[in-house]
This record gives C-alpha cells, structure tokens and sequence, in this order.
C-alpha cells in the first residue's frame, strides 16, 4: 500500500481553494511543517496566519474571523489543539455554532481526540479514509456551515478509492458487501480491512467493509441495516476503544440491534515510548491480528 505525507495533500488541496473561495483562511500553531504550510505562503501570505503556540489565542481569533465572514481552517496538532484550547472550542466555538473548521494532525498513538470532540454538541468529527477522500471531505466542509474536526492522520493511502469520492455527512460507505461479518473503520484501518476483507474471502468467509469516516454524525438507520445483515460486526481504529468508533457502533446497537461486536483500538492505557509498530503490534492493529481476531468471532457462530 502506498502512503502520502498529508501534509502536502492538505496544500495542494488549500491552494486550489484558496483560488476558488475568497473566504478561505487558515489559522496555524506552529504547525506549518505538519501542513506544508511554507509553500501555501508563497502563493497566499495575505491568507495564513501564524500564532505560534498560542492555541487558545488562535482559536479566539478563530472567533473574530468566522463572526466577519471567513471560514477559517485552523490547523495544528491535535492533542494540542484539543487540550489547550477545549474551552474555547465547546463555549466559543461549537455554542455559538460558528462556521470553523479544526484540522487536527494525529500520531498513530494519540487515542482520546475523537471520543473529546464528538461529545460536544454542534461539531462535526471526520476522519478521512485516504487522500482522494480528504479532497472531498475538505470540500464538504467548505460547503457545510457549522464547527467541524477533521483528524488527520500524518501518512495516508491513496488505494481505497480510485477517484475522488462523492462524500456527504452522515453517510456510510460501503466498499465490499459480505454476510458473516460487518467490518466498519476509519482512517488508515479502512485499508487495512480491506486486505483483511480479501484474505478471509479466499478462506470462505463473507465480510462487509465499511468506511465510517463521518464519525458524527452517522446514519443509524444505515449502520443498523449492515448489523442485521451480519452474524456479528468488528471495529477497527487507531483510538481508545473508549468512545471512539467502538462506541458509536455500540450505542447505535444498543438501542436498535443488538449484536456482538468485537472492538479493535487501543486499550485504556498512556503511550509508554517505542514505535507505531510496536504499539500496533501491541493492540492488534495488524492485518493478521485482525484476520485472526474475525476466524475466532466466526468459529463461534459456526
């Protein structure tokens, strides 16, 4: 699978919106690295604004520049943003209901952030599958009013879609169809479910691969059908199983159809040193791990 740095994504997305809509901003916390943000400059210095590590201070001005008519994009790392500014995006932004757009970028070991945002009411949570869904969903964001949270993760795929997806908030993407289990997943795990979904194929079992990549909001009605056409259902993310996707697929079961979910995502734990990979290895967020973890699920049906 090939991966892209987002950064450079996140750029050339920027530029061609900076051309197309006069109210575009972007906001940084010292991220200009993170977001190719040098670059952007270049073309546009009259459209990004830097405040250092100021991140409550950016996000109040944030405020001032969606209340005068802009859209501000305000970009940073996520566990910064969120940490130091949660004040200022639940009582400032998402009570006011302003039309700003939080583009957070994660390392693979962050797994609190979208458990945080999707709890606060107004805002919006995303999490693009790979670099074409990010230009569609970077679009929709444009196009929606309100607080959204785009989590980015540093590396994305480019082999989940062929072509720029037609994406819509709420919506469930549906990429294989099977009947023994439902695998729903976001981020760079989509990719992952796939080669999980194609390795089991030849061992007989039927998978439904679904991209949840609006975390909120979601259409139940939708998740519910895929659960009644499964025997039991598997998540998959690179976040605390804590309020994260295991959560919004639980709480739509719970209340419309139970079923067995085995949940998939980093136990409740802090990142203690070493790599992605070990910490991967550790949770069981390889594609064997995964392979394994839906026989075992299966063979208890069977």
């Amino acid at each position: 699978m090939v991966m892209f740095e987002v950064s450079k994504s996140f750029c050339e997305i920027s530029l061609q919106f900076a051309k197309k809509y006069s109210g575009f901003v972007i906001l940084n916390a010292d991220s200009s690295k993170e977001f190719d943000l040098a670059r952007f400059q270049m073309f546009f210095p009259d459209r990004v604004f830097n405040f250092g590590m100021g991140q409550r201070d950016m996000l109040g001005a944030a405020s001032g520049f969606s209340v005068g008519g802009k859209v501000p994009f305000v970009t940073g790392l996520a566990a910064s943003l969120i940490e130091k500014g949660f004040d200022q995006i639940k009582n400032s932004i998402c009570k006011s209901n302003l039309n700003i757009k939080i583009c957070g970028i994660v390392d693979d070991f962050e797994g609190d952030d979208i458990a945080v945002m999707r709890g606060i009411p107004n805002m919006k949570v995303l999490i693009p599958a790979d670099v074409y869904e990010l230009k569609s969903m970077m679009e929709a964001m444009m196009e929606n009013y309100g607080p959204t949270y785009l989590r980015l993760e540093r590396m994305l795929s480019d082999k989940v879609y062929s072509s720029v997806p037609d994406f819509k908030f709420g919506e469930v993407d549906v990429l294989s169809t099977g009947g023994d289990v439902v695998i729903f997943a976001v981020g760079n795990m989509v990719g992952l479910a796939l080669e999980v979904e194609k390795i089991l194929r030849n061992e007989g079992i039927s998978i439904a691969v679904v991209n949840m990549s609006s975390i909120k909001p979601v259409n139940e009605e939708k998740i519910v059908n895929l659960l009644k056409g499964a025997k039991c259902a598997v998540t998959i993310e690179q976040h605390s199983k804590k309020g994260g996707l295991y959560g919004v697929i639980s709480e739509v079961a719970a209340e419309r159809w139970p079923v067995t979910i085995k949940g998939i995502g980093y136990g409740d734990d802090f990142f203690d040193g070493g790599d992605v990979d070990s910490w991967n290895e550790r949770w069981g967020l390889r594609t064997e791990d995964v392979a394994e973890k839906v026989r075992m699920m299966i063979k208890v049906w069977r």
